[in-house]
């Protein structure tokens, strides 16, 4: 018994020490990628140094409760007192990533159209943040990042990596969500593995073995939670519910028929300009591929045309 016992714990410690190792791993692997996309540029080691440790101290003590903070959303830009309201959804993007706030998508429709803009665009997020947030009413009624019930239109911006983004991201406070046999989509609370980095190496060895058709399923119903959610809470001025349109940037994205009878559209950024927006003419340099000024300068009377606003 003794030496059951003994072996017993000898395996287990193995075990332990292992997964340690792995996680140590795992951590270099997802630093080395936040070094690359130029997280850590700061002048000195130290600096450098106190930034990974914050970031793991913020994978650790979020426990994925939220995907944002009051401050990682763009304020309101309101330009009149009424209820005209236009909602931008996405990642960095349509956040507006190195923009100041003259140049974003959100101040130059907000202009155009005269109607007030809200941004809930996270950068390095997905559909699931954006799912997230529009069920999280308490949190956008609380900081005043909502205009009321009514919406002249949800416009979502999507990128080829969201479909990565649903299965595995490195934004530090990302919500999980685990589908069900009736197809809907719960959120899963505190849960401390999920802030694992090996954990999350393992979702991106899942996301590169998925079937191109799962991961679309699997897209499409983040995509139809989302428009429930707009359906049930807004209302456009004609007091019909709020349609969500998504501009395709690239994504390919093909939507099924259920979704389309639901009222979500889809345009893509060729419908909108014969512009070649890959041209680095319109990144924010020649290194990052996000629109710059120009491009949005572009896009934006296109769009508000294509739309009627």
């Amino acid at each position: 018994m003794k030496n059951f016992l003994k072996i017993s714990l000898i395996n287990i410690l193995i075990v332990f020490f292992v997964l340690i190792i792995a996680e140590f791993c795992a951590f270099v692997i997802e630093m080395k990628v936040l070094y690359d996309e130029g997280c850590f540029q700061e002048k000195t080691i130290s600096k450098n140094i106190t930034k990974i440790a914050r970031h793991y101290h913020n994978i650790v003590s979020g426990w994925n409760n939220e995907p944002y903070q009051k401050d990682s959303l763009r304020k309101p830009e309101k330009t009149t007192q009424e209820e005209q309201n236009i909602y931008i959804l996405g990642c960095s993007f349509a956040y507006g990533h190195q923009l100041k706030k003259e140049q974003t998508l959100q101040y130059k429709l907000a202009k155009q159209t005269k109607m007030n803009v809200f941004n809930f665009a996270v950068s390095s997020t997905g559909p699931r943040e954006m799912l997230h947030i529009l069920r999280n009413k308490e949190f956008l009624n609380k900081n005043n990042l909502i205009g009321g019930d009514f919406a002249e239109y949800f416009i979502y911006i999507i990128i080829g990596d969201h479909y990565r983004r649903l299965i595995y991201d490195l934004n530090e406070h990302a919500p999980h969500y685990k589908k069900t046999n009736n197809n809907d989509l719960i959120l899963l609370k505190n849960k401390f593995f999920y802030c694992s980095y090996l954990y999350r190496q393992l979702k991106l060895l899942q996301y590169n073995y998925m079937k191109e058709e799962e991961i679309k399923n699997l897209f499409n119903l983040y995509i139809e939670k989302i428009n429930k959610e707009i359906k049930q809470d807004f209302k456009n001025s004609k007091n019909q519910p709020t349609d969500l349109i998504i501009i395709d940037w690239g994504a390919n994205i093909t939507l099924p028929e259920n979704l389309k009878k639901q009222g979500v559209k889809v345009i893509t950024l060729q419908e909108l300009t014969e512009i070649d927006l890959n041209n680095t003419e319109y990144h924010i340099s020649d290194k990052d591929t996000h629109p710059n000024e120009k491009a949005w300068n572009i896009i934006v009377p296109a769009l508000v045309k294509k739309l009627g606003l």
